[in-house]
């Protein structure tokens, strides 16, 4: 089984563990974090000659000793001696079959609630970033980069009205296009002060037709 882009869930206490002060019994079980299926899957496994198909549960993982010994980079002997302590320290447990082993992440639960909350947590507040990008930049809206100082600033020059150039922005961006954007407005935080300072009235009083050359004059180029 490929290793995916996603992420192990590690807690922090970890630190604080039987397993933290040996360094290779920590290698072997950060290994087993990482192959642990986080959603339920079916894997083509080769046995012999031919394939089956495996059911594999969140939290599990196929289990072979030779392979996992060829991806920690130790002996197999070293492997199975520290998947056993593993399971003596209630860490995980093996389901072995003739062909193949399952094992099964004792903890699951607790990893499962922390993706959960993890993915499914949002950001309620308005104005408040949906996500990170563009080095210490957050996202707000679609298209509207500004770090948390930048965001801070505005907030106090344009009182309550931030939140319309930020939606006035952003529709720009998505009409023209990202790349477009890019080059014309390397600065999202200068954009919109040289906007507010065009601007001779609240933008709720001028009239939208969704013509992006009206809302070109508004600004002053940021190269």
């Amino acid at each position: 089984m490929e290793i995916d882009d996603g992420f192990a869930p590690i807690f922090r206490k970890i630190i604080k563990s039987d397993v933290w002060v040996n360094p290779e019994l920590l290698k072997v079980w950060i290994w087993c974090l990482i192959r642990m299926n986080q959603k339920d899957n079916k894997v083509n496994l080769k046995v012999g000659k031919g394939y089956i198909v495996v059911p594999v549960k969140a939290g599990q993982f196929i289990y072979g000793r030779h392979k996992a010994a060829e991806e920690l980079l130790m002996p197999a002997s070293s492997v199975r001696n520290r998947m056993d302590k593993l399971e003596k320290m209630g860490k995980l447990d093996r389901k072995q079959d003739n062909q193949y082993s399952i094992v099964t992440i004792c903890n699951w639960v607790k990893y499962k609630e922390w993706l959960g909350n993890n993915r499914t947590a949002k950001r309620t507040t308005k104005g408040q970033p949906k996500d990170t990008n563009k080095g210490n930049k957050e996202l707000y809206k679609d298209y509207v980069y500004l770090d948390k100082e930048e965001y801070s600033k505005l907030s106090i020059k344009l009182s309550n009205r931030l939140d319309e150039y930020i939606e006035r922005l952003n529709g720009y961006i998505g009409q023209i296009g990202v790349k477009e954007a890019n080059r014309r407005y390397s600065s999202h935080y200068h954009t919109i002060l040289n906007w507010h300072r065009k601007d001779p009235k609240p933008l709720k009083e001028t009239k939208d037709n969704g013509d992006c050359a009206e809302l070109d004059k508004l600004g002053t180029e940021v190269n």
